[in-house]
């Protein structure tokens, strides 16, 4: 009997010390998966209140604090896709400049491109053209092979880059912090309508969400821009004809006969025009002088006679 009251205390102690045990374990789980769950709670807190006081910092015109952690890795990612505007300036020699300048037109719609501008004019004989293509930037490459291959030879290629990967990923940040700022003042606005009246007071934060606005759509414009830029190549395509030497005689164009005839139709103009020279001094010029002359011949007798009386007054009689 002793035995069995032994063994069942010994079963007891036993139990107990297993629950107990179970217990402590239970406890220290609930606490560790406690601590997982407010974790996070406190990194979000953190989080607000560190974007809180970025968006206040910058609406006051102060420094704004140091990136985030989360930030620079975005701007990171952002990084690795670089924007680059890619421009390129080409003069090529062809044998037809109005031929080639329709081909190259033509040309770009096969590359979902598309003819900015155009001028073509002549100098003398020769003529030349200018045209501006935009074109995808991953179909650039193909473009210039096949302008490669209608020329006659290339004058001169060049091609520019620039690299607005950074601007781009500045402009990101500013539209996030603006954004981040236009909200803060929305609840502002709410809660000087819903607590104060003072129209000044609305008036202030009115016209700082305006000017907030205001550089929000610049952003955005600013990036469509460069997103435009950088998805569409510019290519300069300059056309210029294969200078050629002039032809001394061409053929089946002189004739001795041609020649002479020139010359005689030359000669007959230049005596027909002696001719009239001559007709229109006697027939115009000879009549007018003779009227002219007349007054003056009468003038000049009459003077003379005058003085031939005078002399012959002044003569003495002779004895």
């Amino acid at each position: 009997m002793k035995t069995r009251r032994w063994v069942v205390l010994l079963s007891l102690l036993l139990s107990l010390a297993f629950i107990i045990g179970c217990a402590g374990a239970k406890h220290d789980v609930s606490n560790t998966s406690s601590e997982a769950i407010e974790l996070p709670a406190a990194t979000s807190a953190a989080a607000q209140s560190y974007d809180r006081a970025a968006v206040t910092e910058g609406s006051k015109g102060g420094a704004v604090p140091a990136a985030a952690p989360e930030a620079d890795t975005y701007a990171g990612a952002e990084l690795t896709q670089q924007m680059i505007i890619r421009t390129v300036n080409i003069t090529m020699l062809v044998d037809d400049v109005e031929k080639s300048a329709q081909e190259t037109m033509a040309l770009i719609t096969s590359f979902q491109g598309y003819v900015s501008g155009s001028n073509l004019w002549h100098e003398g004989e020769r003529t030349y053209a200018n045209i501006t293509l935009r074109v995808p930037a991953e179909s650039l490459d193909a473009l210039l092979a096949a302008l490669r291959n209608k020329a006659v030879r290339i004058d001169n290629e060049s091609i520019s880059t620039q690299d607005v990967s950074q601007e781009y990923v500045d402009l990101e940040s500013r539209l996030r912090n603006l954004e981040a700022t236009e909200q803060e003042l929305l609840k502002v606005l709410e809660n000087i309508t819903e607590k104060s009246y003072k129209a000044e007071d609305v008036l202030a934060v009115y016209r700082e969400l305006t000017q907030v606005r205001s550089e929000i759509e610049q952003i955005k414009g600013r990036q469509q821009y460069l997103e435009n830029l950088t998805a569409l190549a510019t290519v300069q395509v300059n056309l210029q004809p294969v200078a050629t030497p002039p032809t001394v005689v061409e053929e089946g164009k002189f004739n001795p006969m041609v020649a002479i005839n020139t010359a005689l139709r030359s000669l007959v103009r230049i005596l027909e025009g002696t001719y009239e020279v001559i007709v229109v001094i006697i027939l115009n010029v000879v009549p007018v002088l003779v009227i002219l002359a007349v007054p003056v011949v009468v003038i000049v007798l009459l003077v003379r006679g005058a003085k031939r009386r005078k002399a012959r007054k002044q003569i003495p009689p002779q004895a």
